[in-house]
């Protein structure tokens, strides 16, 4: 069917819907520019301007009826590429999202040296009640969103030697475990189990150990002599669970359930490694994700114990975090901050180890944290 476009604008007073009128803008818009751009399909402006005006049917339909590869010609943007949540004076510590009962997902943050945790909501950018405090000060530097049995979640905090829980609906303290010297640093992971229960690691001086929240207890057995500072949970094929942790130039893999480290370490990076993260991918296998101070982000199979491919280069300082960031289309992606002399954030494809647009820049120092938030509209 076809219509002479001239008809078909003149009926705009007839339209009632939002979509109608949003779709009938971007058909407008992608007539004028036909005469601009004689060597394109009118189909692929169509899609830009449907995806403009947000007409969100059109430009899906339009995008089928591409037929050939887009070709990128030119691009513009005018808008922010990043929100800045401020309030701290000297650095941002942690971050980690905290998924709520009513399907909110709020970001939790730690700064400074006042021994509190904020929460921020991710699509006003407004902070959420008072920074969560019981008094004590120090640097908070670990924070983990634990999901509880009753189906609540609570919000881990690490600090000097103390981890705390919290609620983050009503900002109390849930409860409060001492873990080591005041000085002490501690490392926290959450620890899917394949029987349903999710259990919380953290580092007791130089043991790891695993707190089961439906018991409030320590459970399994722990792991002596712990080097790390950073830990990454991953869920293999075969149901099991381990956790990689860094052990200076070298990452080691922990099966809860055994009490030795699993096989080999993992060999590659040049200096200490500073981040880990668990990387899902499409095919069902999970990698193992780690950012050092010689500057590369590596991939590893865990089952196999080797790298996944070579090492992807592109920081010009130490990368000191790493995480994985799930996309709508069913894709994840691994971003890294670098140090000081590069505070940029990367996007990293992890099935071809190549990176993806431009690093992001911003920060006027370290990104020491990355986390992965979902929103409400289904972006992350």
């Amino acid at each position: 069917m076809a219509c002479d476009p001239a008809i078909l604008l003149r009926h705009r007073r007839d339209l009632t819907t939002a979509d109608g009128i949003a779709a009938l803008n971007a058909y407008e818009q992608a007539v004028d520019e036909g005469p601009l751009h004689p060597g394109d399909p009118l189909v692929w402006w169509l899609h830009v301007w449907a995806s403009r005006t947000r007409a969100t049917v059109l430009a899906e339909a339009a995008a089928r009826q591409a037929g050939r590869p887009w070709v990128v010609q030119a691009a513009m943007w005018a808008g922010a590429i990043h929100r800045t949540l401020g309030g701290y004076t000297r650095a941002v510590w942690a971050l980690a999202p905290v998924p709520l009962a009513d399907g909110r997902t709020l970001l939790a943050s730690s700064g400074d040296y006042d021994g509190t945790v904020r929460l921020w909501d991710p699509a006003s950018g407004q902070p959420v009640g008072t920074p969560l405090a019981d008094g004590s000060r120090g640097w908070v530097d670990r924070l983990a969103a634990l999901p509880l049995p009753e189906g609540r979640t609570v919000l881990v905090s690490g600090a000097g030697g103390t981890v705390r829980l919290w609620d983050p609906a009503s900002g109390q303290l849930v409860d409060t475990l001492a873990v080591g010297d005041a000085y002490a640093t501690a490392a926290l992971g959450v620890v899917p189990l394949a029987d349903g229960r999710t259990l919380l690691a953290y580092t007791a001086g130089r043991t790891l150990r695993l707190w089961d929240p439906a018991s409030a207890r320590p459970v399994g057995v722990s792991l002596t002599d712990f080097p790390g500072k950073t830990l990454a949970a991953l869920s293999l094929p075969d149901g099991r669970t381990l956790l990689a942790y860094d052990d200076e130039r070298a990452v080691r893999l922990w099966d809860p359930a055994s009490a030795p480290p699993d096989g080999t370490p993992l060999v590659g990076h040049s200096g200490p490694v500073e981040c880990l993260a668990a990387v899902p991918l499409a095919d069902g296998r999970t990698l193992i994700a780690s950012g050092g101070k010689d500057t590369t982000v590596r991939l590893w199979d865990p089952l196999s114990g080797r790298p996944d491919r070579a090492p992807m280069n592109g920081h010009g300082d130490e990368v000191l975090s790493c995480a994985a960031v799930p996309l709508a289309d069913g894709r994840t992606l691994l971003a890294s901050g670098g140090y000081e002399w590069d505070p940029t954030v990367r996007l990293w494809d992890p099935v071809s180890g190549q990176a993806i647009g431009p690093a992001m820049e911003g920060h006027d120092g370290s990104v020491d944290a990355l986390a992965a938030l979902p929103l409400a509209d289904g972006r992350t």
